[in-house]
């Protein structure tokens, strides 16, 4: 089911939309740049850090993690204004015949 399921966040060729497309995807890799520091941290103070720094960091991975799946889930509710896919009024997807 999900093979259907345009991706239009990857896809879509009309200039505005990939220029925030882009925009917010950048702001999301940023993001997870902090994650994988977070953890890398996170390596080295299992092997020679406080448990509670530990546990402090184990934290501020798991928001920033949840921040990295918001900003996803808000990618993907951009719209393009001329979405040859997605009927958004409806919330359905167009029939194959009208996407071409």
């Amino acid at each position: 089911m999900m093979a259907k399921v345009p991706q239009c966040w990857r896809e879509c060729k009309t200039t505005g939309y990939r220029e925030e497309i882009d925009r917010e995807r950048k702001s999301l890799f940023e993001k997870m740049e902090q994650g994988i520091e977070n953890l890398q941290k996170i390596r080295q103070l299992i092997y020679s850090g406080d448990i509670e720094e530990v546990y402090a960091n184990f934290a501020d991975c798991q928001n920033i993690l949840g921040t990295c799946l918001g900003e996803f889930q808000s990618i993907l509710s951009i719209r393009c204004t001329d979405c040859k896919h997605r009927n958004f009024d409806i919330g359905k997807l167009k029939p194959e015949s009208s996407q071409n």
